[in-house]
């Protein structure tokens, strides 16, 4: 009896020593063949390339119009147009430990015909632009796979244009209407959809808010709205003050902590001048830098006390069309010092001469020390690509090499406004009603490759 017992007691031991060994053999060895999640503490790495994407089955075109990186899920987040003017078009890439990016989910439906951009928030994904039924729309999507959290309609009859995250984790979000003269739109919007207040701004001169900041010190946004700035109070969306800067169109605009930074096109015949300068919270100007070229502002960001802008050269007439086509004669990347406007970096990108560029909306993004600039083309090839380069602008093993701008003369020259003027009294504000939208995504097919739009 006690053989029998010891015998079995041995049986049941050996039994379970094996069990424990395969188990953690198993736990061990998984890590063999599964990839762990990128910490969100690693540092970020991106492979410097140059990616296109496409339907590979409809054929139908893809131009990016915003770019946005999450930082919490190591992810590229883009927002565009499907079938060019058809449909909006959200897309979500995985970067991996070695820097490689995978289309993680992509999605359209009947949320918009096109998104002109992007933020991607630790709480969800979110997106501005025009819909189907000509309004302008704020969305919210799941990071996990593209679905609809809310859509809400600012307003009938305008587009989103320009996201602002804010502390608190409400945005602000800005865009204009399409009437003969078009007025500024600029809401604020909990996370959870619920608006906080929403404002038109309207004048006898245009006002379209393209770009947005905020100024914490005053409690104040700052809203490039054509050829002026307005500062509005955060906590109402009221306006405190707007300047007129003569015929200046105004793209975008930063808050750098000793004054405001806007970019923006100085109309003259026969070429459109950028424009950098810097003003007091008075709107007085501190310093103004002028470049001869015609170019598209297509992005900018800020960090580390320099500004990265990222410029299409083209030789198409100037217009308001949101897709005006430009000659793709060069894609620039200006690097310059927010303390005194300086160049820090001129370098372009010469393209292919059978390529033309789309008008696009916030094609730049800054993901920890990498630029990831996002492109539409139109015409033969309708299809959206991204650049990524290191912030040193190493673009060294790319089939792409970008060239500096010649330093002598140098193209950035000292700049003064002909006019200047308080505009305040003239701009009528007017409060709108923030209505929900019923709207879901559905899955699309996107490919991703390896692509080289420059000639040898």
């Amino acid at each position: 009896m006690r053989k029998s017992v010891r015998k079995y007691l041995f049986l049941y031991l050996a039994l379970l020593t094996i069990s424990s060994l395969l188990f953690f053999g198993c736990r061990f060895s998984s890590s063999t063949f599964f990839t762990p999640e990128l910490s969100p503490s690693a540092p970020l790495t991106l492979k410097k390339t140059i990616l296109t994407f496409f339907d590979p089955n409809e054929n139908k075109g893809i131009v990016f119009e915003g770019v946005s990186y999450d930082s919490t899920r190591k992810a590229l987040f883009l927002a565009g147009s499907y079938g060019v003017g058809e449909d909006a078009l959200f897309v979500k890439l995985n970067i991996s430990n070695s820097g490689d990016l995978s289309v993680a989910w992509s999605v359209t439906g009947s949320i918009g015909v096109y998104a002109n951009d992007a933020y991607a928030a630790p709480d969800g994904y979110y997106a501005t632009g025009h819909g189907l039924s000509g309004e302008f729309f704020l969305s919210k999507l799941n990071p996990d796979d593209g679905s609809t959290i809310w859509v809400k309609k600012i307003v009938d009859g305008a587009e989103g244009a320009a996201i602002l995250p804010m502390n608190d984790g409400s945005l602000v979000v800005g865009g204009r209407t399409f009437e003969t003269y078009p007025s500024a739109v600029i809401a604020r919007v909990r996370s959870d959809g619920t608006p906080l207040w929403a404002k038109h701004y309207s004048s006898e001169a245009n006002l379209i808010t393209s770009g947005l900041d905020y100024i914490s010190s005053h409690n104040m946004i700052v809203a490039a709205s054509y050829d002026a700035l307005m500062f509005l109070d955060a906590s109402s969306g009221n306006l405190i003050k707007a300047i007129h800067y003569g015929d200046v169109e105004i793209g975008k605009v930063f808050y750098v902590g000793d004054g405001v930074i806007f970019l923006g096109l100085k109309y003259l015949d026969p070429a459109d001048n950028f424009i950098i300068a810097k003003v007091d919270l008075d709107g007085n100007v501190i310093w103004a830098k002028s470049m001869d070229r015609r170019v598209l502002i297509d992005g900018a960001e800020v960090k580390d006390g320099k500004l990265y802008v990222h410029t299409i050269l083209g030789s198409a007439p100037r217009g308001n069309s949101r897709q005006l086509k430009y000659e793709a004669l060069e894609s620039s990347i200006l690097v310059f010092d927010t303390s005194n406007g300086n160049p820090v970096a001129l370098k372009k990108l010469p393209f292919s001469s059978n390529v033309t560029l789309t008008r696009t909306g916030e094609g730049l993004s800054i993901a920890e020390n990498y630029l990831v600039l996002g492109y539409g083309t139109s015409e033969a090839i309708y299809q959206g690509f991204l650049v990524i380069y290191p912030l040193s602008l190493d673009d060294s093993g790319l089939c792409a090499t970008m060239v500096d701008y010649p330093t002598s003369p140098s193209p950035i020259k000292d700049f003064s406004f002909d006019t200047i003027m308080d505009i305040t009294g003239s701009i009528g504000v007017s409060d709108i009603s923030v209505a929900d939208q019923s709207i879901s995504t559905d899955p699309v097919d996107v490919s991703l490759s390896d692509w080289c739009l420059i000639e040898d």
